[in-house]
């Protein structure tokens, strides 16, 4: 069997015609993650060319995969492991 990805694509996004890039929520994140843990999926990649909403990730991904996240809930730890952030697809 060959294995699944998930991409979350943040650009381009088509809203009202223009094309944009939509922002990284903390939400999208690791509940993605976790559905991607939950069935074994090869991995979860989050395409976000904004490099300060790259920041935002990264920041959010330390505390739940270092940080004091980690701590009060290492599951999502795990479930997040599995994401990795690209500037383009």
């Amino acid at each position: 069997m060959k294995n699944i990805y998930i991409v979350l694509l943040h650009y381009p996004v088509v809203r009202n015609g223009q094309i944009i890039t939509s922002s990284i929520k903390n939400i999208d994140l690791h509940d993605i993650a976790r559905i991607s843990a939950t069935y074994n999926i090869g991995g979860f990649f989050v395409v976000q060319p904004d490099k300060s909403q790259q920041k935002i990730a990264q920041i959010l991904l330390t505390h739940w995969t270092e940080g004091a996240g980690k701590e009060y809930n290492n599951d999502r730890a795990t479930a997040l492991n599995k994401l990795k952030i690209y500037d383009s697809l």
